[in-house]
């Protein structure tokens, strides 16, 4: 979800502070991204990163779906345009099970 909102992980705050690269160092073919959910939420909740409202939401409902902090869908999906709420619908089905991932294509 945050690789498709194209926001967060073009954030040098969010990424020097909260994501650490595996894989690359490790010997492993395959790098892959570790968020630190709870200190992300945690500093977005402290006002330490700053962003729009779309943002926050998309960054709560991410963390949510990898087992951080639980959000209220009615206020995490209130006012999310269609973008982000096709993001979100994507995650959910992941999450479930959902593989191998088909992207949805709405209104096309």
């Amino acid at each position: 979800m945050l690789i498709g909102h194209e926001r967060w992980l073009h954030r040098r705050d969010f990424v020097d502070q909260f994501v650490t690269m595996v894989g690359e160092t490790d010997g492993t073919d395959t790098p892959m991204a570790v968020v630190e959910w709870a200190a992300a939420v945690s500093a977005l909740d402290e006002g330490r990163l700053p962003c729009s409202s779309s943002e926050g939401q998309v960054l709560h409902l991410a963390a949510s779906l990898v087992g951080g902090p639980a959000v209220d869908l009615g206020d995490a999906l209130c006012g999310l345009d269609r973008a982000n709420l096709t993001l979100v619908a994507e995650a959910v089905l992941h999450a479930g099970g959902d593989r191998p991932f088909t992207p949805m294509r709405w209104g096309t």
